[in-house]
Parts: C-alpha cells; sequence; structure tokens
C-alpha cells in the first residue's frame, strides 16, 4: 500500500490551456516508456459510441451494479449505462482523441512516466518512475 501525493498544478475551465499544459510538462518529463491510462463514468450513448472508437476493447462495468453488466462478462454496454470505464497502458496516442470524445463527462487521464527531473532552485528532487505521473481531469474537480 502507498500514499499518493498530487499537487495542482493548473485548474482551468479551458481544456485547450490544459492540454497546453500537459504539453509542456511532457516535454520536461523522462517519456522513454511513457503509457496512459483513462478513467470515466460515461452516461450517453453518443459518448459511448465515440469513445469506443478511440479505446476498442476498453474494460467497463456497470457503475450503479457491476453484477449488473460488465465487459468481462461480454454485455453490451450500451445497454448499462451509466458505466464506470477504465484502461490501462495504452499508447500516448490514444489521450487526446479520448479528451475530445468525452463531451461533457467526467474523466480522468493519467501518464505514467519514467521519471521527473530535479529542480534545484525549487528544492526538488529528482522522481523515479514509480512516482511519476500526470493526471488531467477533465469536467471535474476531483482526481
Amino acid at each position: 500500500m502507498s500514499n499518493s501525493l498530487a499537487a495542482a498544478v493548473l485548474t482551468t475551465a479551458d481544456l485547450g490551456e490544459a492540454i497546453r499544459a500537459v504539453h509542456t510538462l511532457l516535454a520536461i518529463a523522462d517519456t522513454e516508456r511513457i503509457e496512459v491510462d483513462f478513467d470515466a463514468v460515461i452516461g450517453s450513448p453518443d459518448v459511448l459510441a465515440r469513445v469506443c472508437d478511440v479505446l476498442p476493447g476498453l474494460e467497463w462495468w456497470a457503475s450503479a451494479d457491476p453484477e449488473r453488466g460488465s465487459s468481462k462478462a461480454g454485455d453490451d454496454p450500451a445497454g448499462c449505462l451509466p458505466i464506470q470505464v477504465m484502461d490501462w497502458c495504452r499508447p500516448v496516442d490514444r489521450a487526446e482523441p479520448f479528451i475530445a470524445a468525452l463531451g461533457p463527462e467526467p474523466a480522468a487521464v493519467r501518464w505514467d512516466l519514467d521519471g521527473w527531473p530535479e529542480v534545484p532552485e525549487a528544492g526538488l528532487e529528482p522522481i523515479s518512475q514509480k512516482f511519476a505521473y500526470l493526471t488531467l481531469t477533465v469536467n471535474s474537480r476531483d482526481l
């Protein structure tokens, strides 16, 4: 077990500004083996169709009751809305299409990095892969 320590770097309602900030931070991070994780609650059939186009084979379960439906059971997600979507270890090029597909649905995208560099002027030591993440929440103020 571990405890996470996350700090808000930017809070904005401007999605373009948030994505630019992500690109700026990724440019200084060690991204040799970068991958992306996704977490969302989807309640709209239109958003579901768009997300499934971006992330075929994604893992999901019915939000109200996982026993009511899931990808593991081979159920149709459209018949189980709203659903919780969690998908891991995707290529980095899936992040922005996923964000664009969301519409108003709440979600988080997490880039798993190899590390963050040292920033001595801010008193920050280098951070290893075990603790190196960047998370963007969309349509939500919560991680």
